[in-house]
Protein backbone atom coordinates (compact mmCIF):
# COMPACT_ATOMS: atom_id res chain seq x y z
CA UNK A 1 0.00 0.00 0.00
CA UNK A 2 2.74 2.74 1.03
CA UNK A 3 4.63 1.58 -2.43
CA UNK A 4 1.32 2.79 -4.29
CA UNK A 5 0.65 5.66 -2.10
CA UNK A 6 3.97 7.40 -3.25
CA UNK A 7 3.55 5.96 -6.82
CA UNK A 8 0.30 8.26 -6.87
CA UNK A 9 2.08 10.74 -4.75
CA UNK A 10 4.45 11.23 -7.60
CA UNK A 11 2.18 11.07 -10.41
CA UNK A 12 0.07 13.86 -9.82
CA UNK A 13 2.72 15.81 -8.53
CA UNK A 14 4.21 15.37 -11.96
CA UNK A 15 0.91 16.52 -12.80
CA UNK A 16 0.31 19.29 -10.48
CA UNK A 17 -2.71 17.86 -9.32
CA UNK A 18 -2.81 18.96 -5.87
CA UNK A 19 -5.91 18.31 -5.20
CA UNK A 20 -6.18 14.60 -5.83
CA UNK A 21 -2.26 14.09 -3.82
CA UNK A 22 -4.72 16.09 -0.46
CA UNK A 23 -7.31 13.46 -1.00
CA UNK A 24 -4.75 10.38 -1.36
CA UNK A 25 -2.42 11.53 1.85
CA UNK A 26 -5.69 12.15 3.92
CA UNK A 27 -7.14 9.00 2.73
CA UNK A 28 -3.59 7.20 3.83
CA UNK A 29 -3.73 9.07 7.14
CA UNK A 30 -7.45 7.76 8.01
CA UNK A 31 -8.01 11.62 8.50
CA UNK A 32 -9.73 14.60 7.36
CA UNK A 33 -8.80 18.59 6.97
CA UNK A 34 -9.51 20.02 10.26
CA UNK A 35 -9.16 17.01 12.46
CA UNK A 36 -6.80 15.56 14.69
CA UNK A 37 -3.64 13.95 12.16
CA UNK A 38 -4.18 16.61 9.66
CA UNK A 39 -1.49 18.69 10.59
CA UNK A 40 0.69 15.46 9.71
CA UNK A 41 -0.72 15.78 6.00
CA UNK A 42 -0.08 19.49 5.44
CA UNK A 43 3.33 19.35 6.86
CA UNK A 44 3.85 16.82 4.47
CA UNK A 45 2.14 18.54 1.32
CA UNK A 46 3.89 22.07 2.10
CA UNK A 47 7.16 19.31 2.11
CA UNK A 48 6.11 18.15 -1.23
CA UNK A 49 5.35 22.09 -2.18
CA UNK A 50 8.59 23.10 -1.56
CA UNK A 51 10.65 20.57 -3.07
CA UNK A 52 8.40 21.39 -6.41
CA UNK A 53 9.24 25.29 -5.72
CA UNK A 54 5.48 26.22 -5.98
CA UNK A 55 5.77 28.87 -2.77
CA UNK A 56 2.09 30.25 -2.27
CA UNK A 57 1.01 26.88 -2.35
CA UNK A 58 3.72 26.03 0.14
CA UNK A 59 2.30 28.95 2.33
CA UNK A 60 -1.18 27.84 1.67
CA UNK A 61 -0.46 24.83 4.03
CA UNK A 62 2.00 26.38 6.53
CA UNK A 63 -1.00 28.55 7.20
CA UNK A 64 -3.00 26.04 7.79
CA UNK A 65 -0.39 24.66 10.16
CA UNK A 66 0.12 27.63 12.06
CA UNK A 67 -3.58 28.03 12.21
CA UNK A 68 -3.51 24.63 14.09
CA UNK A 69 -0.21 25.11 16.16
CA UNK A 70 0.89 28.78 16.18
CA UNK A 71 3.81 27.95 18.64
CA UNK A 72 5.81 26.18 15.59
CA UNK A 73 8.86 28.65 15.46
CA UNK A 74 10.29 26.51 12.37
CA UNK A 75 6.67 27.15 10.62
CA UNK A 76 6.27 31.17 11.47
CA UNK A 77 9.90 31.42 10.33
CA UNK A 78 9.03 29.40 6.93
CA UNK A 79 6.03 32.06 6.48
CA UNK A 80 7.39 35.04 7.42
CA UNK A 81 10.45 34.10 4.57
CA UNK A 82 7.53 32.63 2.12
CA UNK A 83 5.74 36.20 2.71
CA UNK A 84 8.50 38.02 2.17
CA UNK A 85 9.11 36.72 -0.69
CA UNK A 86 6.22 37.69 -2.00
CA UNK A 87 6.13 41.36 -0.87
CA UNK A 88 2.87 40.36 1.23
CA UNK A 89 4.20 42.70 4.12
CA UNK A 90 0.95 42.97 5.88
CA UNK A 91 0.67 39.11 6.50
CA UNK A 92 4.85 39.39 7.81
CA UNK A 93 3.70 42.04 10.48
CA UNK A 94 0.71 40.21 11.68
CA UNK A 95 3.48 37.17 12.12
CA UNK A 96 5.48 39.34 13.53
CA UNK A 97 3.44 40.78 15.91
CA UNK A 98 2.05 37.44 17.50
CA UNK A 99 5.22 36.07 17.50
CA UNK A 100 6.23 39.15 20.09
CA UNK A 101 2.78 38.65 21.65
CA UNK A 102 3.99 35.10 22.60
CA UNK A 103 7.63 35.69 23.23
CA UNK A 104 7.87 35.72 27.22
CA UNK A 105 10.93 36.93 28.89
CA UNK A 106 13.36 36.25 26.31
CA UNK A 107 14.58 39.95 25.70
CA UNK A 108 16.74 38.63 23.01
CA UNK A 109 14.12 37.34 20.62
CA UNK A 110 11.85 40.01 21.63
CA UNK A 111 14.65 42.25 20.76
CA UNK A 112 15.27 41.20 17.35
CA UNK A 113 11.30 40.49 16.69
CA UNK A 114 10.79 44.40 17.16
CA UNK A 115 13.47 45.31 15.33
CA UNK A 116 12.40 43.49 12.33
CA UNK A 117 8.56 44.71 13.02
CA UNK A 118 9.34 48.04 12.65
CA UNK A 119 11.67 47.66 9.64
CA UNK A 120 8.59 46.18 8.23
CA UNK A 121 6.16 48.71 9.11
CA UNK A 122 8.64 51.84 8.11
CA UNK A 123 10.87 50.70 4.94
CA UNK A 124 8.55 48.02 3.07
CA UNK A 125 4.92 49.37 4.27
CA UNK A 126 5.66 53.15 5.15
CA UNK A 127 3.66 52.98 8.00
CA UNK A 128 5.52 54.67 10.73
CA UNK A 129 2.82 55.38 13.22
CA UNK A 130 2.55 51.65 13.03
CA UNK A 131 6.33 51.48 14.21
CA UNK A 132 6.32 54.23 16.79
CA UNK A 133 2.85 51.98 18.53
CA UNK A 134 5.52 48.77 18.06
CA UNK A 135 8.30 50.88 19.57
CA UNK A 136 6.15 52.54 22.90
CA UNK A 137 5.09 48.41 23.53
CA UNK A 138 8.90 47.39 22.98
CA UNK A 139 9.92 50.05 26.24
CA UNK A 140 6.79 48.63 28.11
CA UNK A 141 8.04 45.34 28.01
CA UNK A 142 12.00 45.85 27.89
CA UNK A 143 12.62 48.87 30.20
CA UNK A 144 16.54 48.50 30.46
CA UNK A 145 16.81 49.04 26.91
CA UNK A 146 18.27 52.64 26.04
CA UNK A 147 18.72 52.33 22.67
CA UNK A 148 15.02 51.61 22.32
CA UNK A 149 13.79 55.12 23.83
CA UNK A 150 16.21 56.70 21.90
CA UNK A 151 15.33 54.82 18.34
CA UNK A 152 11.97 56.64 17.91
CA UNK A 153 13.57 60.44 18.24
CA UNK A 154 13.68 60.37 14.55
CA UNK A 155 10.35 58.81 13.58
CA UNK A 156 8.47 61.48 16.31
CA UNK A 157 10.46 64.30 14.20
CA UNK A 158 9.47 63.41 10.94
CA UNK A 159 5.91 62.68 11.97
CA UNK A 160 5.90 66.46 13.70
CA UNK A 161 4.87 65.00 17.03
CA UNK A 162 6.75 66.92 19.20
CA UNK A 163 5.34 66.67 22.59
CA UNK A 164 6.24 62.80 22.48
CA UNK A 165 9.93 63.82 20.87
CA UNK A 166 10.40 65.96 24.01
CA UNK A 167 9.44 63.23 26.65
CA UNK A 168 11.99 60.94 24.97
CA UNK A 169 14.68 63.94 25.43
Amino acid sequence: EEVVREFYTEFYLGRGNWRRIEELLFESAGTKPGEPGSAAVYKTLAGHAQDKGDGPREAQYLDKLHKADPSDDEVVERLIHLNKASDRWHVVAQLLSARAEATGDDLERLRETYAELVEVYTDHMGVEAKALGVYQEWRKRDQGNEQVAAEPLELYGRLGRWPNHVKLL
